[in-house]
């Protein structure tokens, strides 16, 4: 069986945080998740030994005051692997994400700058209007999540291929590229199903084959974000991901 790309940094975010700990039993940290997901530079200093942080920004309005101050406390913190710039913007943000990304460049050196990009086309022809030259950014996240009622058999491994090409396209590359696994569905999210066991570890065999080594890799998600199954509460992805990120 595979066990999917092979990385030292695993990532799966929302309400991460409970319980007062990031590796107490129950937590992400239990299950092999070493980068977290946090909001200031002070829940990064408060993190466990041996995990790193990925701090949220999603400001897409440009250099705002906290924007800068954020990036500037975080610039020298060992604890902070880089900044979550953006979660699937609008087009119309692209110039935003520029400016903030070469802020982070200047400023943090070293520190990753990272964005989710948004599908403008459609699940097997996918279109994407960030890019490395238009954003500046470091890596882009890809999320064609494939296990949704409207597939045949439920689910569409073609999605991915069809994803990473895309991406390619647009400049970016292989090591560029961090792949978003599906770990949610149900609840307000209808139009998607949570993935079986089997389903995925079929998700992460195909991210294997077309991004074998990326910088880090996501799990979505950790936490419910809208009535949905996720990874708090079903036990069975847990264990796939808990021997995926052993390995």
């Amino acid at each position: 069986m595979s066990t999917g790309p092979t990385t030292n940094l695993h990532y799966a975010p929302n309400a991460n945080l409970a319980d007062g700990g990031y590796d107490v039993r129950g937590d992400p940290g239990s299950d092999g998740f070493n980068l977290a997901d946090v909001s200031s530079v002070a829940a990064a200093d408060a993190l466990p030994s041996g995990i790193k942080a990925l701090i949220w920004l999603g400001d897409t309005s440009g250099l705002t005051t906290s924007f800068e101050n954020t990036v500037k406390a975080a610039a020298h913190d060992s604890k902070v692997y880089g900044f979550y710039v953006a979660d699937e913007p609008a087009n119309s943000a692209i110039v935003n994400l520029a400016s903030e990304d070469a802020y982070i460049a200047l400023h943090a050196p070293g520190k990753m700058s990272f964005i989710v990009a948004e599908n403008n086309g459609t699940p097997l022809h996918p279109s994407y209007a960030v890019t490395r030259s238009n954003t500046g950014a470091d890596l882009i996240g890809l999320d064609p999540y494939p296990v949704r009622p409207q597939f045949a058999g439920g689910m569409d491994l073609g999605v991915i291929d069809a994803a990473v090409r895309q991406a390619e396209a647009t400049g970016w590359s292989l090591s560029q590229i961090i792949p978003i696994y599906q770990a949610f569905g149900g609840g307000g999210y209808s139009s998607y199903a949570l993935p079986t066991a089997s389903q995925e570890w079929q998700i992460l065999a195909e991210w294997g084959k077309l991004v074998p080594r990326p910088a880090f890799d996501y799990a979505y998600s950790w936490g419910q974000q809208s009535g949905d199954s996720a990874l708090v509460n079903t036990l069975s992805l847990r264990e796939v991901f808990a021997q995926h990120n052993a390995t």
